[in-house]
């Protein structure tokens, strides 16, 4: 179950775009209908002079988990949306159309799920959001994914839901960052492993810093509203294919896919790898499995580390790497104040003193790392590299963390769909059952349940779809 916590206060500047996350401030709450029908209005929120209204529906899982998504909470999160935008000159708002909806299907997604609820509504007349456990593929990228727009000006956006810690950026920059994509903005630095615009809202590794827009993308957003009428938005740029980025030489591996951080790994870099050059990816399952050791074993030098996707760093100073390593020989102690930063304006000091409590601290990153590491083993290994994994997840003490498990589950799946093991459909149909996830237990939990129904929809891709390519 995702840590949460309460929702603060987001002020953005005009000038330098920063937003000061203020512990324990709570925003405005927005007004929220009692009695809200399908079709009914539930919130109006951040409405603009213009009268520019977007209109949403949000649907999210039904599994216990997700019971604290509700129509107030998006109300909440799409004010802090439209009141960030305004202040970048984009005058837009939301309406929220219905209560949440709750669908047994969007527990947990993948490019073939997303695809078909595209397919199910061609012509919608609001932006569809769902909010889900997790996201297991999002195109050509699996692991950990904040958040999937499967079409590029289409108004379906899938979020996974906020963890605190390992997420890091705040949830609205995260929505905000999704709902860009359905107007059609990419990602301005590309898929760069190194985020070359880590402030603005559209970087592929959105961070607390992520908040400002540039050029045509406050008119993008305005355009949002056009949804409403059932119309198409008129893209302000031309949509290409994200550039895969160059192939992944097998000396960097590790280091590669340690630096995927929150936004998942690109697979197609890896493509070219044998199983033989993806196994030293092993090392990152490896019970008691420590930071600094990871860091290490994937050669980052000093100099490296502070642009380790914005979110990963222990703070903005250029000396990150020994305060990083130090604190992760200390697992899982936390600091109570940040260290010293010097060299920084006033401001990115102050942001760090009132954020420092919600930074991800070594524990929270390692859970980042594996579950790409094992995602990207899954899906694109051979004999020996699917072994290890296959390994990974039988053990039964407590070694990966919850989301890992499940990701490296449809990891396999997606292989078995692509190379039809025997081996592989015979731990999918083992991991099916409960007692596989918990054998001590006559009465399996729900994590169990929940992990044993994610290798069954695996096994079930895997022997359906044989022709399924995640790449």
């Amino acid at each position: 179950m995702s840590l949460r916590f309460p929702r603060r206060l987001a002020t953005t500047t005009a000038l330098g775009g920063l937003v000061l996350s203020l512990w324990g401030c709570q925003t405005t709450a927005p007004m929220v209908a009692q009695s809200i029908g399908p079709h009914d209005v539930a919130c109006q929120v951040a409405t603009p002079g213009n009268g520019a209204m977007a209109r949403v529906r949000v649907a999210k899982g039904d599994s216990d988990s997700l019971s604290a998504e509700s129509t107030a909470g998006a109300c909440s999160t799409l004010q802090q949306v439209g009141e960030a935008l305004q202040a970048q000159g984009s005058a837009l708002g939301f309406e929220v159309i219905g209560p949440v909806r709750s669908q047994s299907e969007w527990n947990q997604v993948d490019n073939l799920a997303m695809r078909n609820a595209v397919l199910r509504q061609p012509e919608p007349d609001s932006v569809q959001v769902v909010i889900t456990e997790r996201i297991t593929q999002c195109g050509a990228s699996v692991g950990y994914i904040l958040g999937c727009t499967p079409a590029s000006g289409r108004p379906f956006v899938f979020i996974k839901q906020h963890n605190i810690l390992q997420d890091w950026a705040p949830e609205w920059v995260i929505w905000a960052h999704e709902l860009g994509h359905a107007v059609g903005l990419t990602h301005p630095d590309g898929a760069n492993v190194e985020p070359a615009r880590p402030k603005r809202i559209m970087t592929y590794a959105p961070n607390p810093q992520s908040v400002e827009l540039a050029t045509q993308e406050p008119e993008a957003f305005v355009q949002m509203s056009r949804f409403r009428s059932g119309g198409p938005v008129a893209l302000t740029r031309a949509q290409s294919q994200q550039a895969a980025g160059a192939a992944v030489a097998a000396a960097d591996v590790l280091k590669y896919v340690s630096r995927g951080g929150a936004h998942g790994v690109n697979l197609d870099p890896l493509a070219q790898l044998s199983d033989a050059q993806l196994l030293p990816l092993r090392q990152m399952l490896a019970p008691g499995a420590r930071l600094s050791a990871l860091l290490q074993g994937a050669q980052f030098s000093p100099s490296e580390v502070p642009a380790l996707n914005q979110w990963l760093v222990a703070s903005n100073d250029d000396a990150a790497w020994s305060s990083l390593v130090a604190q992760a020989a200390e697992e899982p102690a936390r600091e109570s104040a940040p260290p010293s930063s010097g060299g920084l304006d006033l401001s990115l000091k102050l942001k760090d003193l009132l954020n420092w409590s919600k930074r991800p601290q070594a524990p929270d990153l390692v859970a980042v790392m594996q579950s790409n590491a094992i995602a990207v083993m899954g899906d694109l290994g051979g004999a020996q590299t699917v072994d290890a994994v296959m390994q990974a997840l039988s053990r039964q003490e407590a070694v990966l963390p919850l989301d890992a498990r499940h990701l490296g589950v449809a990891a396999l799946g997606r292989n078995l769909a692509r190379t039809q093991t025997p081996a592989l459909a015979a731990f999918l149909g083992a991991a099916s059952v409960p007692q596989f996830w918990c054998p001590t237990q006559s009465k399996p939990d729900a994590d169990c349940v929940a992990l044993s129904n994610s290798a069954r929809m695996a096994l079930v891709q895997g022997r359906s779809l044989p022709t399924l390519n995640s790449r």
